[in-house]
């Protein structure tokens, strides 16, 4: 399948930037989002993203993401119109095998609350993440210096506090209109199959 959005780093061997976006992130947190713009309607249903956990590079696990759709509000994410919003939790990282800087790069994927991305009109996507556990780490979502709109927050506790542009950051992360786990009626069928082929193995292919 095609994604309905990529946006990626131009070079995987090199460290193009990341940026904070952990709820636990010096001072009150800090959120990064990034603008998305489809050319045709589509409903995102999964995300794939990449982060390296900063500045010692010692993850603990669960580490938890709220995976969140903003609308728009005059060119920056709008704090107050959440679209949808989605928490998911990693238990075991899937380490990309990229190591920059000293510091694994790691890879996650996620199903999202099916949400609606309507052609031509203006979202925000934002991954934050929650290492509270972890006393030594920040989340760093990966990206590429390139000037592609994103915004980030620095103040999470006061709710009143506005995105602040941050144009010169693009977060990586690719969204798909298909799930990572089968749907139940897909599951089903597959079910289904299996015992039809086992049955029919049992029969001696009668």
């Amino acid at each position: 399948a095609t994604p309905i959005f990529s946006q990626t780093v131009s070079n995987p061997n090199l460290f193009d930037g990341a940026s904070a976006s952990d709820s636990d992130a010096i001072g009150n947190g800090q959120q990064l989002a990034d603008d998305v713009t489809l050319a045709t309607t589509a409903t995102a249903r999964s995300v794939t993203w990449w982060g390296l956990f900063g500045f010692n590079n010692t993850p603990v696990t669960p580490v938890s993401f709220d995976l969140i759709f903003y609308g728009d509000n005059g060119g920056l994410p709008d704090a107050g119109n959440i679209i949808s919003s989605t928490n998911v939790s990693f238990t075991s990282l899937t380490d990309t095998g990229v190591d920059l800087n000293g510091e694994d790069i790691y890879e996650f994927q996620a199903d999202l609350t099916p949400t609606l991305l309507t052609a031509g009109t203006t979202v925000w996507f934002s991954v934050l993440a929650d290492t509270s556990n972890d006393t030594d780490d920040t989340f760093l979502w990966r990206g590429d210096e390139s000037g592609a709109g994103s915004a980030r927050r620095s103040d999470l506790s006061d709710l009143s506090d506005p995105f602040a542009s941050y144009s010169n950051f693009a977060p990586s992360f690719v969204l798909d209109d298909e799930t990572l786990v089968p749907e139940p009626a897909s599951l089903s069928l597959f079910v289904l199959g299996a015992l039809l082929f086992r049955r029919h193995a049992t029969n001696g292919g009668r």
